[in-house]
């Protein structure tokens, strides 16, 4: 998780996104790096465990702190940020 992290994404305070675009992203690397996926509770607690804070908003499920690389085609997916 901590290299997906690394690779995929960005942290800071002012950073939030929904739960869904992430696991998807997390899938995707996931999968491509020979890494277990897991269902999107265990990724959640994987990411709280990383110090990302959860969130929720009238929309969505999401975590403040941290959003994907904008940047890297790699870890692109149908959603938005919230």
């Amino acid at each position: 998780m901590g290299r997906w992290i690394e690779e995929a994404c960005e942290r800071g305070p002012n950073w939030s996104e929904a739960t869904a675009t992430l696991y998807a992203a997390w899938k995707t690397w996931a999968e491509g790096n020979g890494e277990f996926v897991g269902s999107t509770r265990r990724f959640s607690e994987e990411l709280a465990k990383h110090g990302v804070e959860r969130d929720r908003t009238k929309r969505a499920r999401g975590f403040q702190g941290l959003c994907l690389k904008r940047n890297s085609t790699d870890f692109e997916t149908t959603e938005t940020r919230w």
